[in-house]
């Protein structure tokens, strides 16, 4: 017989989706960058310079929203293209000192947000959640077939 409780925590999660569907379907941005913006921010930052194509595999979005993203970050002046040095037909990705300032930026506001959210908790409580959710990625993750969990750092995650 399956855990009642795992009837709760689906619908539980499925009323986190709706919240988070309803942030962003407020227009919300950052900085004038959206959360897709964000994600290949975050893995500009955290792996260094790539190619486009790596950013659209890595972070499962679809090439035409990435190259219209990168075109927008290159025009806001937080990423600039540069010749690849191992093969200079090709073009790599990195972030300006504008783009670094930005994502920082961005962070400690998801940080002040998600700290306003859990004010009330205890330390303890905050740390098994943290615990918790990453466990329930990674075996999503692994039930959905992908090829390797992401650790804590994964892409979409809400800093």
């Amino acid at each position: 017989m399956q855990n009642p409780d795992v009837r709760t925590i689906s619908e539980a999660f499925a009323r986190l989706m709706k919240l988070g569907q309803r942030a962003r379907s407020r227009g919300k941005s950052f900085g004038g960058v959206d959360q897709n913006g964000y994600v290949i921010m975050k893995y500009i930052v955290t792996t260094g310079a790539c190619r486009a194509s790596e950013i659209s595999e890595a972070a499962a979005m679809d090439p035409s929203i990435v190259t219209r993203q990168v075109h927008q970050l290159i025009d806001a002046q937080l990423l600039e293209r540069f010749a690849d040095p191992v093969d200079g037909r090709a073009s790599l990705l990195r972030s300006t000192p504008a783009g670094m300032d930005f994502f920082d930026a961005h962070r400690c506001a998801k940080d002040a947000f998600y700290a306003n959210v859990f004010h009330d908790w205890h330390d303890k409580d905050i740390s098994t959640l943290a615990t918790l959710l990453n466990r329930l990625n990674n075996d999503i993750e692994s039930a959905l077939n992908l090829e390797e969990p992401q650790d804590s750092q994964s892409l979409h995650q809400e800093n």
